[in-house]
């Protein structure tokens, strides 16, 4: 994948970021949990889809039918706990559009453990209960073909390893979308596999949780040391605790904001 634009003289697609959730698991700040929306005006996905993302969507006046995959860094409730509500929301059953689902190996049978577990019963109706076309795609360590793009829909989508929970099945992701390449980190702490990442990316979406490092997650001080080594474009941090929130205005790196938009 390359973030070349197109060579054959047409006009660049759009590619649009809408930052529908850039908080952390416990909605510090008073941000929603973890979910990116990015939209080429024909195609739009989300990347990861964290509890409140529903309620995170519909305050942009986005409906839930209008996505047409959802791509999950890893099995934590602040980054996919918000997928059984995308598919039971009243709105996802007028959609005809096929919804792809695409996480760590399991994803179908931990989204219905999720579904199941958060509406009860639903699963078990005729056709799991839901009425429009879906397919799962695995992505990650474990995978057969791990370490080579995924065709999903008009992206090509590449999961690379992290550090994060093992339990969780973590990977980062690097998706080509009309041209471009948006990486995002996912939850992890430092690996020198975040170079490969963030190589050639237009714009890389990264764990930015504390000031200085912590156990599975990213900080400020490792990113503005590494900085000059991501061979990437612009760099967005989002999911910050505590302590960055007291300093936000204050770091050099720049942080997402619910709400916020930016041409990729």
């Amino acid at each position: 994948m390359t973030g070349e634009p197109p060579s054959n003289g047409a006009a660049a697609v759009p590619v649009t970021l809408t930052v529908v959730g850039s908080g952390d698991a416990f909605g510090t700040g008073g941000r929603h949990n973890a979910c990116f929306m990015v939209d080429t005006g024909g195609y739009r996905f989300l990347m990861d889809c964290g509890a409140s993302s529903i309620a995170g969507l519909k305050q942009l006046g986005v409906s839930p039918a209008s996505i047409s995959a959802i791509l999950c860094t890893h099995f934590h409730g602040d980054h996919i706990g918000g997928v059984p509500f995308v598919l039971r929301d009243p709105l996802s059953a007028a959609r005809e559009q096929e919804l792809v689902l695409a996480g760590p190996p399991g994803m179908e049978s931990r989204v219905m453990m999720l579904t199941e577990a958060l509406f009860p019963g639903s699963t078990a109706a005729p056709g799991r209960g839901i009425s429009f076309p879906m397919r799962y795609v695995e992505l990650g360590p474990g995978v057969p073909g791990a370490g080579a793009p995924v065709t999903v829909g008009p992206l090509d989508v590449e999961a690379i390893p992290v550090r994060h929970s093992e339990a969780t099945r973590p990977h980062a992701i690097r998706v080509g979308v009309a041209g471009r390449i948006v990486a995002y980190t996912g939850d992890t702490e430092w690996t020198d596999d975040l170079y490969r990442l963030a190589e050639g990316a237009d714009l890389l979406i990264a764990d930015g949780s504390a000031l200085t490092p912590t156990k599975g997650h990213l900080d400020v001080q490792t990113l503005s040391e590494r900085r000059s080594g991501l061979d990437c474009g612009r760099i967005l941090l989002t999911h910050p605790g505590e302590e960055v929130l007291a300093v936000i205005d204050e770091l050099d790196l720049e942080y997402a904001f619910d709400g916020m938009v930016l041409e990729v």
